[in-house]
């Protein structure tokens, strides 16, 4: 290398210095880029696609509500329950098992952080996200193309019965509640029934309990015998006492909830609406080894310029120490 003159343009000298030096540069820089398409290689880094599916969530409110809002999909709350939902370890066990992603990804469970080691490998390889437009996207990326879309489309469906288990639990709770409630208020009319029968015996009041006969026709036959009962100045306290519509329609909007609630846990819940499944990519995703190539040729390129630059510094300063 020649010495830099002290008033020589510094760039105009680094360029008189690499031409001087093109032969062992080039010769680096092409080794360099040789060792970067061997290491990108599928033998050493194997390609990895990409698969995902779009779907929107559904909207597991009542029909009523529906009907009322003219709601079609899943709102922002349940979007995010949703996304809650995916990415729980509850979904996450389910896929892992059903595809045996512990061994698929080579993580021996003799291991003592195989599980850290398992959930950072499956996190890295599969996320969902939100899109613009509020629809919810799950992207995986495997090794296997056909694997990977198997697991975006499925964990859709995973998703799908583990919400629909949660919401049958539920529904079933609650329901058992609203029965317990609905009964217990029954015989408590039954029992003022039983009450009025006893002090008005020209007229009767039917139990709710009578068979072969709806519920809307107990509660009219109920309110029109009170009425006709109360007309009597001497039975008027008896309406006061009772307040028998008030009650009526407490049972009746108890009988609506329980019908309500009846029918939806013997109707099928809900399920996602996929509006883009996921399909086989054999155009893999990554490695690039030509963006690979080429950023490790201009990686070598600079690191000759800092070699240039440093043995000419280190070569003044000897200079320096000598004079």
């Amino acid at each position: 290398m020649t010495g830099k003159p002290e008033t020589q343009n510094p760039y105009i000298w680094l360029i008189k210095e690499v031409i001087t030096d093109r032969k062992p540069i080039l010769i680096f820089v092409l080794s360099i880029c040789l060792v970067a398409i061997i290491a990108s290689s599928p033998y050493f880094l194997p390609p990895v696609y990409k698969s995902e599916v779009i779907f929107y969530p559904p909207n597991t409110s009542s029909n009523k509500i529906l009907i009322q809002n003219d709601v079609r999909f899943g709102s922002d709350k349940e979007i995010d329950q949703h996304i809650q939902l995916l990415k729980s370890s509850l979904v996450r066990d389910s896929v892992i098992k059903k595809f045996q992603l512990m061994m698929h990804y080579g993580i021996d469970s003799l291991e003592r952080d195989w599980a850290y080691q398992l959930n950072e490998e499956y996190d890295e390889n599969i996320s969902i996200a939100r899109t613009r437009y509020n629809a919810l996207m799950v992207t995986v990326i495997d090794t296997d193309p056909k694997l990977a879309a198997r697991i975006a489309n499925d964990m859709v469906n995973i998703a799908d019965g583990i919400k629909a288990t949660i919401l049958r639990k539920n529904l079933q709770a609650a329901l058992k509640d609203l029965e317990l409630d609905y009964n217990k208020k029954v015989k408590e009319f039954d029992i003022f029934a039983d009450n009025i029968n006893k002090l008005v015996r020209d007229k009767s009041i039917p139990s709710l309990n009578i068979k072969n006969q709806s519920f809307v026709e107990h509660m009219k036959q109920q309110i029109d015998l009170i009425r006709d009962l109360t007309k009597n100045p001497v039975n008027y306290d008896l309406k006061k006492q009772y307040n028998y519509e008030s009650m009526l329609a407490q049972l009746a909007e108890l009988q609506s909830s329980y019908e309500q609630a009846s029918s939806n846990l013997n109707n099928n819940f809900p399920t996602c609406y996929v509006i883009s499944p996921a399909q086989i990519n054999y155009k893999k995703e990554a490695p690039n080894r030509l963006l690979l190539t080429l950023m490790a040729g201009f990686l070598a390129i600079v690191i000759c310029f800092l070699w240039i630059i440093a043995t000419n510094k280190l070569q003044h300063f000897k200079h320096d120490l000598e004079k």
